[in-house]
């Protein structure tokens, strides 16, 4: 299964941007479910500076038992379900327009189209980002963290520069993931590795990569609306100011939740290929 890197056509073929929408909504559900564990002490190992993973796990643990692995796992399945639909149909429609008008093909239209469907992406689902991860760190409650109330928020001029401040950090991010994902995807796809390995196999490669930009915009999404915040490239100055090492914390964990996560997605890619 290839998320289809189009030849020049006349028109936008909805029925593909369907078909790679659909893969990434649905997926994500089952996905998120088998690797939000491993989502959860990722962040807690990103947002701090210290301890080892059995300590962050001996956190969680005391603090909630076992169900605090699942901490924040309704607006996880949310704001994957939102992030991951968008992700799929907009990068193949954005791919199929720098196709038909750059000339551009294969690899280079996905690369390059997938660096702008990322922002657009990651900046409009920052606020579901942001609410996940509020509510997973128990950083806010339920009610506080409401969509009610981050839309408030968001429109509040007192927060407002704050909250357009972080989504714009999670749009630069995820134009840095989505770009290797797709373009690796579609690479080892083309060379023969079923759906579930070449989905996986992509996404590690695209956590590797974009691992600092993500524990930077991960920060940024822990800190509640009424405090201020620093900007996304400041962020990431301060996420390796301890050493570079520092900055890959947690980074084992990630690539199992992604890799966990899209190997599953790439097994409903393969079904819904099987039944269209």
């Amino acid at each position: 299964v290839v998320i289809s890197a189009m030849a020049p056509q006349s028109s936008i073929n909805l029925a593909d941007c369907a078909y790679a929408g659909l893969t990434g909504a649905v997926g994500a559900i089952p996905g998120t479910l088998c690797a939000h564990p491993l989502d959860v002490l990722k962040i807690r190992m990103q947002t701090t500076t210290s301890g080892s993973y059995h300590q962050a796990v001996q956190h969680i643990m005391r603090n909630n038992g076992y169900r605090g692995f699942y901490a924040g796992i309704r607006p996880g399945i949310e704001q994957r379900f939102l992030q991951r639909g968008p992700m799929f149909f907009v990068s193949e429609a954005y791919t199929q327009v720098v196709t038909k008008y750059t000339g551009l093909e294969g690899l280079s239209a996905r690369y390059s189209a997938s660096v702008a469907s990322g922002y657009t992406v990651g900046f409009l689902g920052g606020i579901a980002e942001y609410r996940k991860k509020l509510l997973s760190q128990q950083i806010m409650t339920v009610e506080q963290a409401s969509w009610r109330n981050l839309s408030k928020a968001c429109l509040n001029p007192a927060t407002r520069a704050g909250i357009l401040r972080r989504f714009h950090g999670a749009g630069l991010c995820a134009a840095v993931y989505d770009s290797t994902f797709f373009g690796t995807q579609l690479s080892l796809s083309s060379a023969g590795l079923p759906a579930p390995l070449s989905f996986g196999g992509a996404a590690a490669a695209a956590v590797c990569i974009g691992f600092i930009p993500d524990a930077a915009v991960a920060r940024m999404l822990v800190i509640p609306p009424s405090q201020a915040v620093v900007t996304f490239p400041r962020m990431c100055m301060q996420v390796v100011k301890p050493g570079i090492l520092s900055g890959f914390r947690g980074l084992p964990a990630r690539v199992g939740e992604y890799f966990v996560s899209y190997f599953v997605t790439g097994c409903v890619a393969a079904a819904v290929a099987f039944l269209r």
